[in-house]
């Protein structure tokens, strides 16, 4: 799919475009919008979307959908220096994942030089060292970046029904304030 969305799009520009949201196999529509500032990410795992946004997007600020492991914060040293909002999907971190990451390097975030906003979706970590690991690293790491904007940690837990008659999940989001 991305090699027939690449060949389409050769030479296809959308400057006007500031937002894209798409499966990881369209990332290719990321080379005709080099004034994205917004992207989301669904069902990262596959490709390399980073080194895309390096070279096509410069002026990405939000970027939401990546994975929590240690390749992925390095690469966004140059894939996006200027982002300001992070989002990532914490699946990859939980203990009980099939093949877990080794833990991220959270001492490289302060060189975002305008990160503000780090969001943890899917938050289901058990093990309360990773807890700890995780809150204690992203706290310090904000707390090194000057910028004038408020600092802030927001993580959404995804919470199991407490009976059997109620199948959905409910969400709840909690934000940490970095002073």
């Amino acid at each position: 799919m991305a090699t027939a969305i690449k060949t389409a799009l050769e030479g296809v520009s959308f400057p006007q475009i500031r937002t894209v949201v798409l499966p990881l196999t369209a990332t290719a529509v990321l080379r005709s919008c080099p004034n994205v500032t917004r992207i989301a990410l669904h069902h990262y795992g596959y490709g390399d979307p980073l080194r895309i946004i390096r070279d096509f997007c410069p002026r990405v600020e939000i970027l939401q959908g990546l994975p929590f492991t240690a390749k992925v914060v390095k690469a966004l040293l140059k894939a996006a220096p200027a982002v300001r909002e992070l989002g990532f999907e914490i699946d990859h971190y939980n203990e009980t994942h099939p093949d877990p990451q080794p833990e991220p390097d959270l001492s490289l975030l302060p060189e975002l030089k305008n990160l503000s906003v780090v969001r943890i979706d899917n938050f289901d970590i058990k093990d309360p060292r990773k807890k700890k690991f995780l809150f204690d690293g992203l706290r310090n790491a904000l707390s090194k970046i000057k910028t004038k904007e408020d600092k802030r940690i927001v993580v959404s837990y995804s919470i199991p029904p407490h009976n059997s008659e109620n199948t959905t999940e409910r969400e709840r989001t909690e934000i940490i304030v970095i002073e």
